[in-house]
């Protein structure tokens, strides 16, 4: 049904990412290949318009990247078509491994695997608020009510790589640039002071905003270098 749709080519990627990413955790959950997988409340029409709504609003307001805090997965367990599982459930779980997830006191599923899988597929920076200029701002609220808080999530929208100083003090270096830096660090052992000389300077040429090498001792007492990149990040 969704991929007989006609959608823009992002949007259909979107979609096509967060359910074929549900359909791999499902499938290595239950032993069986992800075509097998039979979508149980995940089928309902109601994940499917959250996928489906999620990413066309994405696509509505021309989000080229989305970005994360921790995701709060709640506490307790909850009912499924297998019975009674922990939460966060194991989907959930599989789903969101290598992003920053934290419990709360909270006797609820705060996080399904719908939207785990929407996460998965769709943020490509985990972490706190980036340095960004604000455009607009968006809440939604659940019906659900919560002990001691709002069932309430926020979205900003905006653009990175703008500056947000304010003044000129908060111009120097690493301060109101609103760009993020990107550093890759590897180490080279073997190689002579020639060959990395060559190597900085090309490295620089081809776009590198800094380059250095720092002498070290690696295991078993070998001398060994390690080369730094740095550069700003495609925004």
């Amino acid at each position: 049904m969704v991929g007989a749709a006609d959608f823009p080519d992002r949007m259909a990627r979107r979609v096509r990412d967060t359910f074929e990413a549900l359909a791999a955790v499902e499938g290595r959950l239950h032993g069986i290949p992800p075509d097998d997988v039979h979508f149980h409340e995940v089928g309902a029409i109601d994940s499917i318009v959250d996928v489906v709504g999620t990413c066309a609003a994405l696509e509505v307001l021309d989000i080229d990247e989305v970005g994360s805090t921790s995701v709060a997965t709640g506490t307790g367990s909850v009912e499924s078509a297998h019975g009674t599982i922990p939460v966060p459930a194991p989907a959930t779980s599989a789903l969101l491994a290598g992003a920053p997830i934290h419990g709360t006191d909270v006797a609820a599923e705060l996080t399904t695997p719908t939207g785990a899988a929407l996460l998965a597929a769709t943020v490509t920076a985990w972490g706190s608020m980036p340095a960004m200029v604000v455009e607009a701002t968006g809440h939604g609220a659940g019906d659900r009510d919560l002990d001691g808080r709002p069932n309430v999530t926020r979205v900003v929208v905006g653009t990175l790589g703008e500056s947000t100083a304010t003044s000129e003090s908060d111009r120097g270096p690493g301060r109101g640039s609103g760009q993020l830096m990107e550093v890759l660090e590897v180490n080279v052992d073997d190689a002579t002071g020639e060959a990395l000389a060559h190597a900085l300077a090309r490295c620089l040429e081809a776009g590198a905003r800094d380059a250095w090498v720092t002498p070290i001792v690696m295991k078993k007492g070998r001398p060994a270098h390690v080369v730094v990149l740095c550069a700003i990040r495609p925004t």
